[in-house]
């Protein structure tokens, strides 16, 4: 898996992701934790900022 290589968290095998999914969609993934989530959230969120200076 690519994504593992270079240290990104992924979210795999998600079964119908593109027919639940809607085009245009927001969505956040939490690839550590395995969760997609749907809500509409900001870029400069206190958690994924904090997840992505980890790195």
């Amino acid at each position: 898996m690519v994504a593992r290589e270079y240290g990104i968290p992924a979210v795999m095998s998600v079964t119908g992701a593109t027919t639940l999914i809607p085009e245009g969609q927001t969505i956040t993934v939490d690839g550590d934790k395995g969760i997609v989530y749907f809500e509409e959230t900001t870029r400069t969120s206190p958690n994924t900022c904090a997840a992505h200076q980890q790195e």
